[in-house]
């Protein structure tokens, strides 16, 4: 199945989402000491809200497959390739801090990138 091409928009307000629903904790397990993909409680990275489940491959966070690589490696990503900068550095403000702290940093990126940080009602 192949993705139709989102908006730079539109990857924000998926990653947003997801972030907000998780309460902007990050998706770090305890035994690896870094964020992941896929964490525990079910959460996710800020590139993993946009990684369908069944195209996730555990490798990429055995690995820590940076975005880019992850986006050029897997032809169901494919549609993401135009934000790779983007997600990129939406995944370095994931990592970077939980809470309050995340989402500031979050919202930094998207205004860096010249698009609106969606709130809570959209």
């Amino acid at each position: 199945m192949t993705e139709k091409t989102m908006t730079a928009q539109e990857v924000v307000n998926v990653v947003v989402a997801g972030l907000r629903g998780q309460g902007w904790q990050r998706s770090k397990r305890p035994d690896l000491h870094v964020c992941q993909y896929r964490g525990v409680d079910g959460r996710k990275c800020a590139v993993g809200h946009l990684i369908p489940d069944d195209v996730y491959n555990p490798d990429w966070d055995r690995k820590g497959s940076g975005a880019r690589c992850i986006v050029e490696d897997c032809w169901a990503l494919a549609h993401l390739a135009p934000h790779v900068g983007l997600l990129e550095q939406l995944q370095g403000a994931h990592d970077g801090a939980d809470g309050a702290g995340m989402e500031e940093r979050v919202r930094l990126v998207v205004a860096e990138f010249g698009l609106e940080f969606p709130e809570v009602d959209q």
